[in-house]
């Protein structure tokens, strides 16, 4: 992370970044949605003050890996449900268990975020599109499948480990709907 002001900054390693990637596009960075900034040739992307207070960025160091997504294009396909890399908080990895080939992740995550955890409902951590499975209290399980393990930071991730956590927007919106008229 480069310090940028009041907030930070991070930096990519040329050629590790989409090629079509512009100035100005969104990339979820671990879940966190940034914007690319061209510097010196290269493109960063700026962490407010916002950013910071609300995720792990700040703690990152040169070398660690993080997952990449593009922003869905208005025509593309769904391959998950709706992620906006809007940041809801920061939980932990509080256990894994392997199952053969697949891993069930238990997280635990703010009394905030307790709400949206619904029995088969979406969830996003780090920016990985998961299905809930038997969230109770503060946190939730997941089972990672292979491929996810393969293609995430998520099969990297040990106990004690923070992660970005994005409830499912439409949850989000209902309860808001509901609180704000006394339900």
């Amino acid at each position: 992370m480069k310090p940028g002001g009041e907030g930070g900054a991070i930096a990519f390693e040329e050629g590790s970044l989409p090629g079509d990637l512009l100035p100005g596009d969104s990339l979820a960075v671990s879940g966190v949605c940034l914007t690319a900034e061209m510097v010196d040739g290269g493109l960063i992307f700026s962490l407010s003050p916002e950013t910071l207070a609300r995720t792990n960025m700040g703690t990152l160091e040169p070398g660690d890996r993080l997952n990449l997504e593009r922003s869905l294009p208005a025509d593309g396909r769904l391959g998950g449900h709706f992620v906006t890399g809007h940041v809801d908080g920061v939980g932990a990895l509080e256990s894994l268990v392997e199952q053969g080939d697949f891993v069930l992740a238990t997280f635990s995550v703010p009394k905030t975020l307790v709400p949206f955890l619904v029995d088969k409902g979406s969830i996003c951590v780090d920016g990985v599109s998961l299905t809930l499975v038997d969230p109770a209290d503060d946190r939730f399980s997941t089972a990672l499948v292979p491929e996810t393990l393969k293609r995430t930071t998520l099969g990297l991730l040990t106990t004690g480990d923070s992660v970005h956590i994005e409830a499912d927007i439409l949850a989000k919106h209902v309860h808001s709907f509901l609180k704000s008229r006394g339900d």
